[in-house]
């Protein structure tokens, strides 16, 4: 488990109405997207670093 997990993020997005991960994949394939459902924060991770390397402002 990495920190974001135990920090309360998850992969699982809802309504991804735009495909950010799709077009973060098409990228790079080892980003994609978690988000905290309990603040509404969502970062863009780096599967290979397996970090943060944006946090996107909603």
């Amino acid at each position: 488990m990495n920190p974001y997990q135990k920090r309360g993020f998850q992969r699982t997005v809802l309504n991804d109405v735009y495909h950010v991960e799709e077009q973060l994949q098409s990228y790079d394939p080892h980003l994609y997207l978690m988000w905290n459902p309990k603040n509404g924060e969502h970062v863009i991770m780096d599967g290979l670093l397996d970090m943060s390397i944006m946090k996107i402002p909603q």
